[in-house]
């Protein structure tokens, strides 16, 4: 039976063992990208709030720059492409498949200035590094920039038709992504900018996050997530309204502080917060 909503035209066919949606054509009315074509490396696909978190870190030629999280190395390869693939770029992943992953996807795209390993982010900083090119564990203050697109809940991706995540599972991430952002102060070098992004909506994962880390390291000054096309931090929620404003949360809440509608409300649940290290 042909069906329309606020985003696709779309036909649903019952069947015996379950739904199947098939989308016809979407509201945008933009052409839908043939599979083959991105499958091969030719074309990258990439929700907004992703491209915005490149966009905040700003990457350029000659810094020093670790992706903590990288795989599968979207990200790693936006930012080695806005350095005009001129940039030191590390990007690590403790799973050598993914790691090997994000080398392949830098081979296609032509990029030489990436190097990534196999490499848990909550040890990458030691005292006894030999350097940066020695590979991880690095010594402190050793990067100028650092991307923690950490691990999270996911509860932002969307379309979910079924998750089985429990509460309990749910509020374990903060503790490694408290490992990660310890990991992340170190290995920054002082001026650095550290960008701490998630794709989830809960509380602890994002605005408890950023008020945890600014309690836990001094050292840390929370500056505007720039160029911010979300809407505002939750309020209540450990942070003010000027800490608010310079973080910025994709979904659909409404944002008493931010004058102009921003056009996040139809992306996936999203988080994005800038530190400098001083």
């Amino acid at each position: 039976k042909g069906q329309a909503d606020k985003h696709f035209t779309y036909f649903v066919l019952i069947i015996s063992s379950g739904i199947a949606v098939h989308t016809i054509l979407p509201a945008s009315k933009l052409p839908v990208v043939n599979e083959t074509i991105y499958s091969k490396g030719e074309v990258l696909l990439q929700n907004l709030p992703s491209i915005v978190c490149g966009w905040v870190l700003d990457a350029k030629p000659n810094e020093c720059i670790l992706d903590m999280c990288a795989a599968p190395g979207n990200k790693t390869t936006h930012l080695a492409e806005m350095s005009n693939d001129q940039a030191t770029i590390i990007a690590l992943d403790k799973t050598p498949q993914k790691a090997a992953k994000i080398k392949e996807s830098c081979d296609i795209q032509g990029i030489t200035c990436v190097t990534a390993y196999a490499f848990d982010s909550t040890k990458c900083c030691s005292e006894e590094s030999k350097g940066i090119n020695s590979g991880p564990p690095f010594p402190p203050n050793s990067f100028d920039k650092v991307l923690l697109d950490a691990p999270c809940s996911g509860l932002g991706q969307r379309p979910q038709l079924v998750n089985k995540m429990t509460p309990k599972m749910i509020g374990s991430y903060k503790f490694v992504q408290r490992k990660l952002f310890a990991e992340a102060v170190k290995v920054l070098k002082v001026g650095g900018k550290l960008v701490y992004s998630t794709c989830t909506i809960t509380e602890e994962e994002n605005e408890g996050m950023v008020a945890w880390a600014l309690e836990k390291f001094p050292c840390l000054k929370l500056i505007p997530a720039e160029p911010i096309l979300g809407g505002t931090g939750l309020p209540n929620k450990g942070l003010n309204d000027a800490q608010r404003l310079m973080v910025q949360r994709f979904g659909p809440e409404d944002n008493e502080l931010r004058k102009v509608d921003p056009i996040y409300k139809d992306s996936i649940g999203f988080f994005i917060a800038a530190f400098s290290k001083s």
